[in-house]
């Protein structure tokens, strides 16, 4: 039994009516209207000089030099492998010509998501994620 003096008030209940206010206020704003940028695909290409391996999840960055330079998940034998590593590859004549992939990180895990960015110093700043979940797929094929 819940005390007479505070309604009691379902956890249901509750996230209902947030739901519903929260929506009432989204709708009630006044409309902002932002243009949205401008892409254009001037082409699509296959740039790997590893073609006996799969890659993924790349991040593709301009240097204030110039420079583009692609961050991705190589070496791969396939989407889920424990095989992964961080691989980078730079363009300097704006993606005409790719140089020879270079392995930045390689653990003993799967090593995925690469994405990468150029302070304000020009310092380089390389991140990934690495997972074990080839993990159970590997376990339940040796069964």
């Amino acid at each position: 039994m819940h005390s007479n003096s505070a309604p009691f008030v379902s956890r249901r209940h509750f996230l209902q009516t947030a739901g519903t206010l929260s929506a009432a206020l989204v709708t009630g704003l006044p409309e902002q209207t932002h243009a949205a940028p401008g892409v254009s695909v001037l082409e699509t290409k296959v740039i790997s000089l590893d073609h006996h391996h799969y890659h993924g999840w790349p991040t593709l960055m301009r240097r204030r030099n110039g420079q583009l330079m692609l961050v991705y998940s190589g070496g791969r034998e396939e989407h889920i492998c424990p095989f992964g590593r961080v691989e980078m590859m730079v363009s300097n004549d704006d993606g005409q010509t790719w140089g020879w992939p270079r392995v930045v990180f390689d653990s003993d895990i799967d090593d995925r998501d690469a994405g990468v960015l150029e302070t304000e110093a020009g310092t380089l700043l390389i991140n990934t994620a690495s997972t074990l979940s080839y993990d159970t797929l590997y376990l339940q094929a040796a069964l």
